[in-house]
């Protein structure tokens, strides 16, 4: 039997969902179980000159329960554009910023109707960046734990509280303050550049 591993779809995941990812060769995303809130779905947590901040994609609220892969993004308020100045602003004095601006500034700018969408295509291009081979699918069917050879669907916390513990985290440079681990991926690209792929590699309990 084919060994199956599952990842819940995230908003510029944190660091431990690429370093437990991209040690696999294929992972399925979920995309069939019902979208809950308060997750990393629709959520990235990045640094800023404050402390963590979280960033929030709204999404349209119709009063009934609907699969992750059905859920659309609300455009009621101009959140692209607050969640990229507040990139800017905290990102702009990291070493790499300006050098990987131009691969994520279209997130901010064109409309995507479906937040999976959106996820999945921010996911490609943080794999490309990290120059992971990782071979990704969707689940065609909602499925149990036992279905899976790994389950990962519950394992992130979106408050940044509880770390898997098979990711151990070695401190990088970050702009502002003291070292806060399991950031968005986007943090570790910023200040790690094309080091960050090596740094994954690093970071995995076996």
């Amino acid at each position: 039997m084919e060994n199956l591993t599952v990842f819940p779809i995230c908003y510029f995941p944190p660091v431990s969902w690429f370093v437990l990812a991209t040690a696999r060769d294929k992972i399925l995303i979920e995309g069939k179980a019902h979208y809950a809130k308060q997750q990393l779905t629709n959520r990235m947590r990045i640094k800023t000159a404050n402390g963590v901040l979280p960033l929030i994609i709204p999404v349209n609220r119709t009063g009934e329960r609907k699969p992750i892969q059905d859920k659309k993004i609300s455009y009621d308020t101009d959140w692209q554009k607050i969640h990229w100045k507040s990139i800017e602003t905290a990102y702009r004095s990291s070493p790499y910023f300006e050098f990987y601006e131009h691969r994520f500034a279209p997130f901010y700018e064109r409309k995507y109707s479906f937040l999976m969408d959106y996820n999945l295509h921010i996911l490609n291009v943080c794999l490309e960046i990290l120059k992971s081979p990782l071979a990704i699918g969707c689940t065609e069917s909602y499925e149990e734990e036992t279905f899976y050879t790994e389950d990962y669907r519950k394992g992130f916390d979106p408050h940044g509280k509880k770390i898997n513990d098979s990711v151990v985290f070695q401190p990088y440079h970050q702009v502002f303050g003291n070292f806060v681990p399991d950031l968005s991926v986007f943090d570790l690209i910023c200040n790690e550049g094309p080091s960050s792929g090596g740094f994954l590699k690093e970071h995995l309990k076996f």
